[in-house]
This record gives structure tokens, sequence and C-alpha cells, in this order.
């Protein structure tokens, strides 16, 4: 049976995943990302003309949306 240090650790990992999948979700569309986020290629800028604020190069963004994520 776990101890309390055990569940609190569970806990503060399930409250950290949730985060990090809230910051890589959240787009601010005043920000603009001239670096892809998964692979670090430019973004051309005709793509950040028509999705403002995106973070992937069109090649990750597909593989993203193949994956279903």
């Amino acid at each position: 049976m776990p101890d309390y240090c055990d569940q609190s650790a569970a806990a503060a990992d399930v409250y950290y995943q949730v985060a990090l999948q809230n910051a890589r979700t959240t787009q601010c569309n005043d920000i603009e990302y001239l670096y892809c986020a998964d692979c670090g290629d430019e973004i051309t800028r005709a793509r950040r003309e028509i999705v403002p604020g995106c973070r992937l190069c069109v090649a990750c963004q597909e593989l993203k949306e193949k994956q279903g994520g």
C-alpha cells in the first residue's frame, strides 16, 4: 500500500503533466514564433501570416495531426 509521500508525488506528477499539456496547447496570437517548437526549422512567413501564433512548421503540424495530437 503506497504511503502519503508516494500518493502526493503521484498527484504532483499528474498536476505537472496537465500544466505542461495546457502550456503546449495554449496559443498566444500576439507572439510570432519564427522557429518550429518541435524540429527547430524556420516557420515560413506565409504560414505565420495565415496561422497567427503557430508554433509548428507545416511538416511537424501534419505529423502531429496524423498522430492524432
